[in-house]
């Protein structure tokens, strides 16, 4: 062979080889992202991925569309995002139900910590326990002094079983002796609704999608997590102010995507995360939600999760979480 012509398939076999991946970072995106969230429209997750899909997409020049993927505990929609090409157009939103405790108290087709990789913490968001106008109390004392008056009488929805609303709530009974009926739903809009309308009399939820029903004094807030009352809701006292520190434990909400996603890749969604979020109307728009915006790096958000399993788990050794 012609010396020129070897010298020109060699050059050719090495950017095939080492050249591609690095020019389709750089080039990265040249088309829309997905954002998979693994439960139901109308809730907290829901509406924050909402508002990182269109400051994101801002920053990295393309369209960020959100792709609600209900089921399991946010296990459909998060090894949806598992099984995805590791290319950056498809990530995930992480919660402390997909990626904590639903690994803690399930069999999961995927392993949260080698299959999905961390871009970026959103927010932290109190959770808040409320009931329907229909039970008379109106603090957690109140309401355990009539739960151990009537076992078995009251109930509490949640958007999973083996869910943190779930979790938390068996917590509760483990803690004050009380017992409590559990009716599991596919997603905690549903919830709410049947709240609302008596079906189902108490619920544990993110603030921001109960916070408007709470408002209008259509469900009554019994407590919220946290070291700190809400400013929304300053006559609500903690877990913690009313003797269940355990309970107080905020949410987090953030990005992550498939194992192998390029470093590089990462990086250029981490930065448009975080320039987002450094966005007056963007921190406004969260903050309104009464949840608290975070961002910070990609190892920051893994030590988050890391640290925040270990809590769950050690909650799990007290409570006995059967599946149904």
């Amino acid at each position: 062979m012609h010396a020129f012509a070897l010298r020109s398939l060699l050059v050719l076999a090495a950017v095939a080889t080492t050249g591609l991946p690095a020019l389709a970072a750089d080039n990265f995106p040249s088309r829309a992202i997905k954002i998979v969230v693994p439960f139901a429209p109308g809730g907290t997750t829901d509406i924050l991925a909402r508002i990182m899909a269109d400051g994101m997409g801002r920053y990295l020049g393309q369209s960020v569309i959100v792709d609600n993927k209900a089921g399991a505990a946010g296990a459909i929609g998060s090894e949806l995002v598992v099984r995805s090409a590791p290319d950056g157009y498809t990530l995930g939103i992480a919660t402390v139900t997909s990626h904590s405790v639903l690994p803690l108290t399930r069999k999961l087709n995927y392993d949260v910590r080698k299959d999905l990789v961390p871009v970026v913490n959103i927010a932290n968001c109190p959770t808040v326990w409320s009931a329907g106008s229909q039970i008379p109390a109106k603090n957690l004392a109140e309401f355990i002094a009539l739960a151990k008056a009537n076992p078995g009488k009251y109930s509490f929805g949640s958007s999973g079983t083996g869910g943190g609303g779930h979790l938390k709530m068996e917590m509760f009974q483990y803690r004050t002796a009380t017992k409590l009926l559990h009716v599991p739903y596919k997603g905690i809009s549903f919830v709410i609704q049947d709240v609302l309308g008596g079906q189902v009399d108490t619920l544990s939820d993110d603030l921001p999608s109960s916070l408007p029903y709470i408002q209008s004094g259509k469900l009554k807030a019994l407590a919220v997590s946290g070291t700190r009352r809400v400013p929304s809701l300053p006559d609500v006292p903690t877990y913690a102010e009313q003797g269940l520190p355990e309970l107080g434990l905020l949410s987090w909400f953030g990005i992550v995507a498939p194992a192998n996603t390029s470093p590089e890749v990462i990086a250029r969604l981490n930065k448009a995360a975080n320039d987002a979020l450094a966005e007056p109307q963007i921190r406004d728009a969260i903050e309104k939600l009464s949840v608290f915006p975070a961002g910070g790096t990609p190892q920051e958000f893994g030590i988050t999760m890391e640290n925040d399993r270990t809590s769950q788990g050690a909650l799990l050794k007290a409570v006995n979480v059967k599946l149904d």
